[in-house]
């Protein structure tokens, strides 16, 4: 994967969605335990991508 930059400028079509304040909590913590980005993290998880471990 590329830098984060070039990812942003590449993303251009978005969707919203609701969540709870108790799934949001859960959804950030994890972001942030894995070092990453809430919309990267909701991207990995909706397409089922695998990171690569650093």
């Amino acid at each position: 994967m590329s830098g984060k930059g070039t990812e942003t400028r590449q993303l251009t079509e978005g969707v919203f969605v609701r969540f709870t304040a108790d799934q949001m909590e859960r959804l950030r913590g994890e972001a942030q335990t894995r070092g990453v980005s809430l919309p990267f993290l909701l991207r990995e998880r909706s397409l089922g991508i695998e990171r690569a471990a650093s």
